[in-house]
């Protein structure tokens, strides 16, 4: 199998193929306390597996409190068939629908993408820095592969504009 990453608002379909630059990722992202902030992995197998454990660690700053693993909620893209534009008649692609709850007996099927989507969630009184931990996914009876995840807290506090519906 192999490991990948994209940016989360870039499309992974079932069967894209990795290209090199996006494999053996480090997830690198930002956030502020309060908020909440996605991040993507693949794992594209070259046979089916029975299923696959995604495991979330800790994310440590060099001093103080850490992020929990419990603030970092795990799922799974699921895949439909879909009209193009939904407009067209008598064709369809498989594409990306919903966020699913992930379940480590969901099977990997070989050459077909199954990504995941870790959403961190900054405690509030999250002090400023650094913050390093990993995701590691086994694909089962597999050897398992650790990414790296590097969260950078920043010193401010976002506010919500009333004009605008969120």
């Amino acid at each position: 199998y192999v490991v990948h990453s994209r940016h989360w608002a870039e499309v992974v379909y079932p069967y894209t193929v990795p290209i090199a630059q996006q494999i053996n990722p480090i997830l690198k992202t930002f956030a502020t306390p309060g908020e909440y902030e996605p991040l993507t992995v693949a794992v594209w197998p070259l046979r089916d597996f029975a299923g696959a454990k995604v495991e979330v660690s800790d994310l440590k700053p060099a001093t103080g409190a850490p992020i929990p693993a419990e603030s970092i909620e795990v799922r799974r893209a699921r895949y439909i068939r879909a009209r193009p534009n939904y407009t067209v008649l008598y064709e369809y692609r498989w594409v990306p629908d919903a966020l699913m709850p992930y379940d480590p007996a969901e099977p990997l099927k070989a050459r077909e993408n199954a990504r995941y989507w870790l959403t961190i969630h900054v405690p509030e009184g999250t002090k400023p820095g650094m913050y390093k931990g990993a995701v590691t996914i086994t694909p089962a009876g597999s050897t398992p592969a650790k990414v790296p995840i590097v969260l950078r807290v920043l010193p401010i506090k976002l506010q919500e504009d009333p004009s605008k519906i969120y």
